[in-house]
């Protein structure tokens, strides 16, 4: 960014010296008498950043289904700890019916996971209950601190395994090979007591998916014991396992025995929402984030996000002053850029923050349009949703830095032109992922979700110290004078 505005700097100065240039004669003498064009850089300061207030940023709503679902708890140690469940249901095979001297084998319930975040090699016990209270509707929406006892009262009743399931991640005692990922899948496998597999066997048509979901609301999948990993679960699955009779030709005497399963998924079909709590955020979390005036934390899914508080009168006040009387002169700005440094992005794994990172993609979005965007499947704009990317650049130190970078220039110009512009642009940092559509000539950013995996980014605050987060610019002035 330094190198990108020294150019800057240099054109001002071609502009503003460079009379004899051959390129600057050309433009001189198209100019009328009377107008003029004026130049500046400057460094916009008094940014603020802290701690998105609790009570605003809880609840962020869910209404897409993830990539992957989080399964576990984990402790971050300074951050607390996070406990994720899973409220899902599954898709019935519609209009399918069991074949004639069926007889039920087994059901089970499988979860493949495809990575995990924590300590791999720690234990981890998962169990499963029937929601027998509310189903999910495809017509609502779903936070992420939704209270599962709404859905499932997990008495004795509602329990579906045999029993529970204690794993160890990292050695995936159970996989399958996926072709798609070239990798080999965790697979855990719980085989599910007489009560559900019989009630399940009892259905033997399925006239529709909304039928099936009154007969079955979905299950609860949670861990019981651990609290040292989380996993990342790419799928689930029911599998109702049974054998059948039948003969080969009409005549024959004796009757063969075939073996089948028939499968009920967790796919875009049905409904599923991944459950965060986070039982230490509020008792001292946010009071540590805020004795640290140097550093801002944006820890994702749905944990902690940072405010960044723009002084947009002090903008334009300056760039008026600047360049003159706004009768005379008409402002532009040409180049505003705000570098947010990231602070753990090369960790040595000795901090509290060992096993995460910061998040690859961020959102700086105006606070008053969350909501709104991510409930309409909102779009990356220059306007008010700006995306950044961590980058890397090396210094004349041969030190690297990491930092996130925001074109300001559309948003600056937006509120230089309004005349009722806040006096202080309030606009988040939030971990998002991002889909892609792809045309003939490029690739377009087609949808813009929340970050569902663990990520901790810790930033150079505002107020840091020795390098606080500033707003670069380049700003031009051109005269009014009516052409004739």
């Amino acid at each position: 960014m330094r190198h990108f505005l020294g150019i800057w700097c240099a054109v001002a100065a071609v502009l503003l010296t460079a009379c004899k240039d051959d390129i600057y004669s050309a433009g001189a003498s198209a100019m009328q008498e009377g107008e003029e064009v004026v130049v500046k850089t400057d460094t916009l300061r008094n940014i603020r950043s802290y701690v998105w207030e609790k009570e605003l940023m809880l609840a962020h709503p869910i209404i897409n289904t993830p990539d992957s679902f989080l399964l576990g708890e984990c402790s971050m140690v300074a951050l607390g700890t996070i406990k994720a469940d899973i409220l899902t249901q599954f898709a019935c095979p519609v209009g399918f019916t069991y074949p004639d001297s069926v007889t039920l084998d087994s059901v089970c319930l499988y979860v493949y996971y495809s990575s995990w975040f924590g300590d791999g090699y720690s234990p981890l016990r998962l169990t499963a209950y029937e929601m027998d209270l509310q189903g999910l509707s495809y017509d609502s929406v779903y936070s992420s601190n939704l209270n599962p006892l709404d859905y499932c009262s997990m008495t004795p009743a509602t329990y579906v395994v045999d029993n529970d399931r204690t794993i160890v991640p990292a050695t995936k005692t159970d996989s399958i090979y996926s072709s798609a990922r070239s990798a080999y899948i965790g697979t855990i496998v719980f085989r599910m007591n007489d009560r559900f597999a019989e009630k399940l066997f009892s259905m033997r048509s399925f006239p529709s998916q909304e039928w099936f979901n009154e007969q079955m609301k979905g299950l609860l999948i949670t861990s019981n014991f651990g609290s040292s990993n989380c996993l990342y679960v790419s799928d689930m699955a029911i599998g109702l396992h049974y054998h059948y009779y039948y003969k080969n030709q009409p005549e024959d005497t004796e009757y063969q025995s075939m073996a089948d399963a028939k499968f009920f998924y967790a796919n875009q079909e049905v409904r599923q929402v991944n459950r965060y709590d986070f039982p230490q955020r509020d008792e001292y979390v946010y009071e540590m984030m805020q004795e640290d005036d140097s550093s801002n934390y944006i820890v994702s899914p749905a944990y902690v996000y940072t405010v960044v508080e723009i002084p947009m009168r002090q903008m334009k006040e300056r760039i008026q002053d600047s360049i003159g009387d706004e009768n005379k002169m008409r402002p532009y700005i040409n180049y505003a850029s705000l570098e947010i440094e990231v602070e753990n992005a090369e960790s040595d794994g000795s901090v509290w923050w060992n096993w995460a990172y910061p998040a690859s993609t961020m959102l700086l979005i105006r606070e008053d349009s969350v909501d709104n965007f991510f409930l309409n499947n909102g779009l990356p704009s220059d306007y008010y949703a700006l995306i950044g990317t961590l980058v890397s650049t090396i210094d004349s130190t041969d030190v690297t830095h990491y930092a996130y970078e925001f074109d300001m220039v559309n948003l600056f110009e937006r509120y230089l032109r309004q005349e009722d512009a806040p006096d202080n642009l309030r606009m988040v940092l939030i971990p998002v992922s991002l889909e892609y559509s792809t045309t003939s000539s490029s690739a377009v950013v087609s949808k813009v979700n929340i970050e569902q995996s663990i990520t901790v980014t810790q930033i150079k605050s505002a107020q840091h110290h020795t390098s606080p987060m500033d707003i670069e610019m380049v700003y031009s002035g051109f005269s009014n004078v009516v052409i004739h």
